[in-house]
């Protein structure tokens, strides 16, 4: 940005002064200035002259790195982002898109977060991240049934996806497998748990 300013106080020596800046400006103050060198003669009324450079800086560029946590399970709301501020100058301000304005944000179902940093220049850098989570568990069964009235020779496989595996599975006659067999006829149910105790 061309927002820089130079204020110029020349003490001493005698009468009116008179600038000469390598920028072919004759002003005591210079504003718009860009990153650079700037020199300069001042000159008295005796022709007594004073010669001086002023180096014009800029912050570093705004920078922000981040640690994105996934949310556990595809309905929970345990994902988080943070983030860590550089450069510009201090005294940064966040707006993310939850209405925060923390530098972190915690507790977030998957989704996508934006944050816009503000430094103590009024300088802006936004980013946008994504909390990704599993896919939903999701439970493929295969029932083969009970061949004759009165046999226990069912059987039922079930193959899960989704979450995050292993999984554990629960059915309601108390066996704790991922398929059941032998079983007589009636109806079966299967709770299916992944790794981080996420259901189907």
């Amino acid at each position: 940005d061309n927002n820089g300013t130079i204020d110029l106080t020349a003490t001493g020596g005698v009468g009116n002064f008179v600038y000469n800046w390598n920028n072919s400006s004759t002003n005591q103050d210079l504003s718009n200035l860009s990153v650079g060198i700037y020199n300069v003669i001042v000159t008295d009324g005796n022709g007594c002259q004073k010669f001086d450079t002023i180096t014009l800086v800029e912050p570093l560029p705004l920078q922000i790195t981040e640690t994105i946590t996934p949310a556990l399970c595809s309905y929970s709301n345990d994902g988080a982002v943070n983030i860590t501020p550089s450069g510009g100058t201090q005294g940064y301000n966040f707006d993310w898109t939850t209405t925060a304005t923390s530098e972190d944000i915690t507790g977030l179902p998957s989704g996508t977060y934006e944050v816009t940093l503000t430094d103590a220049n009024g300088c802006v850098k936004t980013e946008t991240y994504v909390v990704p989570a599993p896919a939903a568990i999701d439970v493929l069964s295969q029932v083969d049934n009970v061949l004759c009235f009165g046999e226990a020779n069912g059987n039922i496989d079930i193959s899960p996806n989704g979450g995050t595996a292993p999984y554990n599975h629960i059915w309601n006659n108390n066996v704790n497998a991922e398929d059941i067999s032998n079983v007589t006829a009636g109806i079966y149910s299967v709770v299916t748990e992944d790794n981080h105790g996420c259901k189907d």
